[in-house]
């Protein structure tokens, strides 16, 4: 295929950019090919015929080889890499009954168009069946109910979307009519694609529905597939599903498909001659802006920075020229050039490639105007697949798009990506560059990149190294976790609903969240769900908490027409699109609210002319335009270049320590404004630009709330804590987790502080989704990763997408990178609860607060003897909240074995969640009491096995150097401790009691309190230990 190589055009169109390369990547090939599989497709047409004579790739055959077997599948591997294929072929050849679970069916249209041409390649293209609300919906209406039933049972293959799932499992419980009750009965696979879509929460929640299927609804056990590009737990994933069905779980890792691709960063037009015009100018230059003087010595830092300096030098009055590119005639010389590939062009909305596609057009004579075309939800299903059609055969050379061509569409022709503005997420990117060169005809692809925004910019001016780190950012992780409350709640729900037993930790659950109450039954008192309950189960969804619907919105144009726009979420409606917010997808202004159901737009002139509160804002923005930064006003052109946007103002009220109810309020609607002409910084890392920022309050009327269950945590801090630096913290923090192993979504936990005026400083965080990704993560290991953390120009970019007035601060701050990392620190001692000890003869030290999810459990063993032959244990456990104390008697007459198993059966939980067994000098103790327990003596086994058997009284000798520590002489030593009895008054009470058995019980309970004393002292010597021991490697 011919393909225009861009430098030519780019160099004849006097454009300075940047070039990269990334390598061409291809999977290993099999001998196999897909016609050895399926015969059918060697005469097929489509895509069926197409690849009947392809080899498949190395992690296809090993996933078909492993469903074969029986096995479950788990499939690591990025885009374009067949991942569809490599189960579609087992159900097909095998006739299995599938259902296939993607995001929504709208943006996997070309996923589906390939599994029914490869059903109909074998004649059963009416056994391949989209389920979701819409069809239910609009065929139910024609054909009635029972048709719908039925054609989903006698199909082969369901394709629907977990919210359809969701509801219709939800329906299942409730013993209502249900769509694939009969289907999910006899289901033989179960496929999850693009798992890492979803985020940690969406991904748990659909492996729960995974659980729920296997083990409420189908007679057979599954076998169940996950498609993702990234995962953080795979082990953990495959040893759940295991444990689900009884079936083996491989976990697979593929390459995707790539040819070469050479990226160009475009800086801007003419940009050498503009520097040496500017540096004939200096003598005007410095009496007018002195502070840009410093950006004209070097021709490289010039062109980094030179949108801001011609902003700079235009806003003193002096004549420039624009280095902006005109991605117009970079366009019109593809359309016009032999090629015959295709280009996708992202823009940030509709209205932007609408408005890009009508002024390409009327540069075009007639006859060539449909070769460009735009594509998004606003056109219909069938129109959008008319223009992908003729985009694969060659007849649309420009293809524009928002959003709807970044996923589950593979046009094959796709040679070019155009990126007119990045996005603001490194997954977006990667989706848009991932619809390009998946065919090996094309012999190379190309990525363009045309900065436009202030974001896009941040991104140049933090240097090209910089911008090539941000879109080499591996993806964020997504984790699955069992654990997941907002998952099991639902899955307990479901359990209630349908009428089985809950187990003691599903009581609790519902039971700490209001859910369930005892009710009188025919047969005795039973739990039964609370108002609140069922209004829970009613508004439990997939992608939000509430109705199973969205809020529309209606765009009046100056003209007076009213079109609907695709409905938002009730969340989006609420923190995003109150009156006088800006709506990025429509570029237009929310105007007002009909309802709570109706979100209403106008274009920016008329919203302005027509409603005074908005008027009022523009007015004010006016003034700080003018009057405060003596700038010319452009309210159009500042929110193009991402110079103003709106914030909403909510009040929050969230869980303060785990999980529970999320309630949000909005209170206000407000503009950030930026300024145009920049301060200069002088920092350790160079001179940089920073930007006066003003915020303008609007008075318009806000609308509805939003609630949510997920999972929070409140700290009071320190009075005497600056709370803007703990407000750095966070931010940088989040920056952190974002470049650390767990990857972390930039947004995925949220944060505040409370204002400097307010009376009791605290500081919240909560997750904006509730993957429970908080209790997941190790902080002590994020701790490290702070302290050994080199910070690069990214971490400011990240900065900048965290927290925008945070990152603005720390630019005034010189951005101390080594006072930033001690303000994350300050955050982790509140978040681990860290405590500051001053110990004698050492010092002060940090340690985190003892603590459950520390994972360790101390143990202290008493022995002592009442008469011969009769032994007394008291044994005490204490897992940093939780103490419990068990008195054993092991004498010739009696063995206390219940005892010891219940020890047992304790200290085995904690085995399983991977707890390590503190110990102060007691193994001989351990070895005697395990001996009278087979069950113990296996825990206790397993604990030395996996290296997770610690003499804490080793730790403490060789970390203080001590040749003897006895446990209360170390107390004394470093003053730690808050002993009530003592070893001296225990034996004195040993002496009473083994002379006058009156004073066994006595005894025994100064015994249990000195037990527990040594476990408590034991817990907290090992985590003064391990401080110690890090302070000094």
């Amino acid at each position: 295929m011919n393909i225009v190589e861009s430098p030519k055009i780019l160099e004849k169109l006097g454009y300075d950019y940047v070039e990269f390369k990334e390598p061409a990547v291809k999977p290993s090939l099999t001998k196999l090919c897909f016609k050895n599989i399926i015969p059918e497709l060697e005469n097929s047409p489509g895509r069926a015929g197409e690849i009947a004579e392809k080899n498949l790739y190395k992690h296809q055959v090993e996933a078909l080889e492993a469903l074969e077997k029986g096995e479950n599948v788990i499939l690591v591997s990025g885009t374009g890499s067949g991942k569809t294929e490599a189960w579609a072929f087992y159900s097909l050849k095998n006739r299995a009954k599938t259902l296939v679970i993607y995001p929504t069916l709208a943006l996997s249209a070309d996923q589906i168009d390939r599994l029914e041409n490869y059903y109909r390649a074998v004649g059963l293209g009416d056994k391949v069946f989209e389920v979701d609300r819409a069809v239910i919906s609009n065929l139910t209406k024609v054909k009635g109910m029972e048709y719908v039933r039925k054609r989903i049972y006698s199909s082969l293959l369901i394709i629907s979307n977990p919210a359809f799932l969701m509801q219709d499992l939800k329906r299942i419980a409730s013993r209502k009519q249900a769509f694939l009750r009969d289907f999910l009965k006899e289901l033989d696979v179960f496929v999850i694609d693009e798992l890492d879509f979803y985020g940690s929460k969406g991904a748990t929640l659909i492996m729960t529905m995974a659980e729920l299927i296997v083990n409420h609804v189908s007679k057979r056990k599954p076998q169940i597939v996950v498609l993702t590009a990234t995962l953080g737990n795979p082990e953990e994933l495959a040893s759940y599903l295991t444990k689900l069905n009884g079936r083996e779980t491989r976990i697979i890792r593929g390459k995707p498909f790539r040819v070469e691709n050479r990226g160009y960063l475009i800086l801007g037009k003419n940009l050498e001659k503009l520097w040496e015009t500017l540096k004939s100018m200096k003598d005007e230059i410095s009496h007018k802006a002195p502070e840009i003087l410093d950006f004209l010595e070097d021709y490289d830092v010039f062109r980094r920075f030179a949108y801001e300096i011609v902003e700079t030098l235009k806003s003193h009055g002096l004549h420039v020229p624009t280095p902006a590119p005109d991605i117009d005639e970079l366009l019109l010389n593809y359309i016009n050039s032999d090629e015959k590939g295709l280009t996708l062009v992202f823009t940030r909305s509709i209205r932007s490639a609408e408005k890009l596609a009508k002024t390409l057009r009327s540069r075009l004579p007639i006859v060539k105007q449909d070769l460009v075309r735009t594509h998004h939800h606003l056109i219909s299903k069938e129109e959008r697949r008319e223009i992908e059609t003729l985009a694969k055969e060659g007849l649309v050379r420009i293809v524009i798009s928002p959003r709807t061509l970044t996923q589950g569409v593979d046009i094959g022709t796709v040679v070019r990506i155009v990126h007119y503005g990045l996005p603001s997420d490194v997954r977006e990117f990667k989706q848009r560059e991932g619809r390009k060169g998946r065919r090996e005809k094309i012999l190379f692809t190309e990525s363009i990149i045309i900065p436009i925004s202030a974001w896009d910019r941040r991104l140049i001016e933090a240097g090209i190294e910089t911008f090539k780190e941000w879109i080499n950012l591996p993806l964020e992780k997504v984790f699955f976790n069992p654990q997941n409350k907002y998952a099991l709640m639902f899955k307990t729900l479901f359990k209630l609903k349908l009428g089985i037993k809950l187990d003691s930790e599903e009581l609790k659950l519902l039971k700490s969240l209001g859910l369930v109450k005892l009710e009188a039954k025919i047969f005795g008192k039973e739990y039964g769900l609370t108002k609140e309950g069922e209004r829970v189960w009613e508004n439990l969804g997939f992608y939000e908490y509430g109705p199973p619907y969205g809020v529309r919105r209606l765009v009046v144009s100056e003209e007076g027409e009213e079109h609907f726009l695709e409905e938002v979420s009730r969340r989006d409606f609420v923190e995003k699109l109150q009156p006088g917010c800006f709506d990025p997808t429509s570029d237009c202004l929310v105007v007002d609210v009909k309802g709570n159901k109706v979100i209403l737009e106008k274009d920016f002139s008329s919203a302005i002319n027509e409603h005074g509160e908005i008027r009022d804002a523009y007015e004010e923005y006016m003034f700080i335009k003018k009057g405060k930064w003596g700038e010319k006003p452009d309210l159009k052109g500042d929110y193009y270049s991402g110079k103003l946007f709106s914030q909403v103002v909510m009040h929050v009220k969230v869980p303060i320590n785990g999980f529970g109810m999320l309630i949000e309020y909005p209170d206000k609607v407000r503009w950030i404004v930026e300024s145009r002409m920049p301060k200069t910084i002088r920092s350790r890392a160079g001179v940089k630009l920073v930007y006066d920022i003003e915020g303008i309050n609007l008075d318009t009327k806000t609308y509805g709330k939003y609630f949510d269950y997920t999972y929070g945590y409140l700290y009071e801090l320190d009075p005497s804590e600056d709370v803007e630096n703990i407000r750095l913290g966070l931010a940088y923090l989040m920056v952190l987790l974002r470049l650390s192993e767990y990857r972390v979504p930039l947004g995925e936990i949220a944060y505040y502080v409370s204002p400097i005026e307010y009376p009791v400083k605290t500081m919240v965080l909560w997750e904006i989704e509730p993957s429970g990704i908080v209790e997941i993560i190790d902080w002590r290991r994020i701790r490290e990763y702070v302290t050994e953390h080199e910070p690069t120009g990214l971490d400011e970019i990240l900065l900048w997408a965290v927290d925008y007035e945070a990152a603005q601060k720390a630019m005034l701050k010189g951005l101390d990178w080594d006072e930033m990392k001690k303000y994350v620190l300050k955050v982790l001692n509140y978040i681990e609860d860290v405590v500051a000890l001053t110990l004698k003869k050492i010092g002060k030290i940090e340690i985190p607060k003892p603590r459950y999810d520390l994972k360790f459990v101390s143990v202290d063993i008493v022995l002592f003897s009442v008469d011969e032959g009769e032994n007394y244990y008291v044994i005490s456990i204490y897992d940093g909240e939780n103490v419990e104390v068990f008195d054993v008697e092991i004498s010739t007459r009696n063995i206390d074995r219940e005892v010891l198993d219940k020890i047992a059966s304790k200290l085995s939980k904690y085995l399983e969640e991977g707890f390590t067994l503190l110990h102060y000098s007691k193994i001989k103790e351990i070895y005697e009491i395990r001996s009278y327990s087979t069950l113990l003596r296996l825990v206790l086994r397993e604990f030395e096995l996996t290296n997770r058997l610690v003499d804490v009284l080793s730790e403490v000798k060789e970390t203080l150097g001590l040749k003897e520590a006895p446990l209360e002489k170390i107390e004394e030593t470093l003053g730690i401790g808050e002993r009530e009895v003592r070893l001296a008054e225990i034996r004195e009470y040993l002496v009473k009691a083994k002379k006058y058995h009156k004073y066994l019980a006595e005894f025994l309970k100064k015994l249990n309190n000195y037990a527990v004393a040594n476990a408590k002292t034991t817990y907290l010597l090992h985590l003064i230990a391990t401080s110690i021991r890090k302070k000094h490697e």
